[in-house]
């Protein structure tokens, strides 16, 4: 099931709470290196395949106050802007505890100490919208700081962003393409932090 301004609505993270649900109750996750390779599930039975997957450590996206503008402002991809993906695009999909087949990892990099807790892939004409939720061993500021260095290094521009809760939060932009990364310290007594990355990317016109 597609995802319309529902997806879009989280890209500001403005005006709301985030609730992490900490995935070191789950079994253990597995590993962004380990689970590349393996084809992704189609969703069904009404889930989510972008915010929900099969997994239960989904962190809940508060509300944006102003979506509609940022929908005008990102309706087109200015011609001076290469696209990241390419066609075809990938089946709507996600995955329990590892990388669904289709996730664009050559934009949306994965640590190499993460544990992926689930992934989705939704494609809707040229718009992929993409979901990923997990751990990491990681503090919550050298996480970050791995998604400020690889995304910018793809042509994204940071902007700030309002985050409760303890957590900390990044906006992404490069052209029509929009990435919300959010990271929070897991709970006293355990290392490392859990994160999340939605956002939406766009393939180039034509076939």
């Amino acid at each position: 099931m597609l995802i319309g301004a529902g997806l879009l609505a989280t890209l500001a993270l403005i005006g709301g709470s985030l609730a992490f649900n900490d995935v070191s109750k789950d079994e253990p996750a597995a590993s962004s290196q380990g689970g590349s390779n393996n084809p992704g599930t189609s969703a069904g039975g009404g889930q989510n395949p972008v915010t929900n997957g099969t997994g239960s450590e989904v962190i809940r996206q508060p509300k944006e106050s102003d979506s509609r503008k940022r929908r005008s402002r990102s309706a087109k991809i200015p011609s001076t802007t290469t696209a990241l993906v390419g066609r075809p695009l990938p089946k709507t999909a996600s995955r329990a505890k590892g990388i669904v087949a289709g996730f664009p990892v050559k934009v949306i990099a994965v640590s190499p100490t993460a544990s992926v807790g689930s992934s989705g892939v939704s494609t809707a004409g040229r718009r992929l919208q993409v979901s990923l939720v997990g751990k990491d061993k990681l503090s919550q500021a050298k996480l970050l700081g791995f998604y400020r260095r690889t995304l910018t290094a793809k042509g994204f521009a940071e902007s700030q962003v309002t985050a409760v809760g303890g957590s900390s939060a990044a906006a992404f932009a490069r052209g029509a393409d929009h990435l919300v990364v959010t990271v929070k310290a897991r709970p006293k007594g355990a290392k490392g932090s859990v994160f999340s990355v939605f956002g939406t990317l766009h393939a180039a016109k034509g076939k």
